[in-house]
């Protein structure tokens, strides 16, 4: 079965570099079992079906690897903007291009046994 979440990455310049992403899910049941896929250092939000994590760029170079491994299929959503047109479609999660705050809005699917059953585990 696929989980589908849409994501966006924040960066933070206090000091040292950081950066937070979080993944927002359809319901609480594919948010618990994204939660578990992902594992550490991914958090559970309780007050929305989502999941956040932050980290160094050390963790966030780590992070973008591992988003394009397989059992993850990564897109970065269209911006929309006219002079982009496709080109935001080859940009990474942390791009610069439309501001120095956040990166782009992608789309997230991983494969998972039935969110259902994870609980079951």
């Amino acid at each position: 079965m696929e989980i589908k979440a849409h994501g966006r990455l924040r960066h933070f310049f206090r000091g040292s570099y950081s950066a937070g992403v979080v993944l927002v899910f359809e319901s609480a049941i594919a948010a618990d079992a994204a939660a578990i896929i992902m594992g550490e250092p991914w958090k559970r939000s309780a007050k929305a079906h989502a999941i956040g994590w932050h980290g160094d760029s050390v963790a966030l170079d780590a992070l973008k690897v591992r988003l394009k491994s397989e059992g993850f299929a990564l897109a970065i959503d269209p911006c929309g903007w006219g002079h982009c047109r496709d080109k935001c479609a080859d940009a990474e999660i942390d791009s610069l291009a439309h501001s120095v705050d956040v990166g782009p809005v992608f789309t997230l699917v991983m494969e998972c046994a039935d969110p259902r059953q994870v609980s079951l585990f």
